[in-house]
């Protein structure tokens, strides 16, 4: 079964330390620019008990709320890079968000299950039971997705496009999808990094 540990140490690289860009609005609690920090948002924190400075929050107190909030579930999960992408998605769109970017994901690869953003049985099985491959380029391509559908709806978010689709594009370790990414021309450039690395 899937680890929590593994999938923080990911995406908590994608998360980064202590920002503070006026500009985000997960920076904000009751009209105050208080910041974010290890991917903890100041709204999450303030609701889940932090009352110190963001810039102070601990490490350990952000897994916490990661591992009670965003992983809920996924430990029954068999495949460690499936559930450590999932989990990366949670994590930028919410417990429920990321879990329907899943369903969806899974849909489009034949599953009939509803898109409820619940990570019930149903929605486990169907993870455990596709092929990881296919899966996990599905779900980069959905999480592409949503970003693009996020920026439309909201240009002035353009300037973290480019890094989105980055992290969108980026697969955790333990999965082999080279020919697929191939085929759906979203990480050739990791393949090609990865030829470069052996050669």
């Amino acid at each position: 079964m899937a680890a929590f540990d593994i999938a923080q140490e990911f995406t908590g690289i994608n998360e980064g330390g202590f920002q503070k860009i006026a500009s985000d609005p997960g920076n904000y609690y009751n009209g105050q620019l208080l910041g974010t920090n290890h991917g903890i948002s100041a709204p999450v924190a303030r609701e889940n008990g932090w009352t110190g400075a963001m810039e102070d929050l601990p490490v350990w107190f952000a897994d916490e709320i990661f591992k009670r909030i965003y992983w809920a579930g996924l430990d029954l999960v068999q495949n460690q890079a499936i559930a450590t992408k999932i989990y990366d998605m949670r994590v930028q769109f919410g417990p429920a968000g990321g879990i329907k970017l899943a369903q969806t994901a899974l849909r489009s690869l034949g599953w009939q299950i509803t898109v409820d953003g619940g990570l019930g049985p149903l929605t486990t099985e169907a993870i455990n039971r596709s092929d990881a491959q296919n899966l996990m380029v599905t779900l980069c391509a959905e999480m592409e997705r949503a970003y693009r559908a996020d920026v439309r709806a909201h240009p002035e978010k353009m300037e973290w496009l480019a890094g989105w689709i980055t992290r969108a594009r980026k697969i955790p370790p333990g999965t082999i999808v080279a020919v697929l990414a191939l085929s759906y021309g979203i990480l050739g450039a990791l393949v090609i990094g990865i030829l470069a690395s052996q050669a």
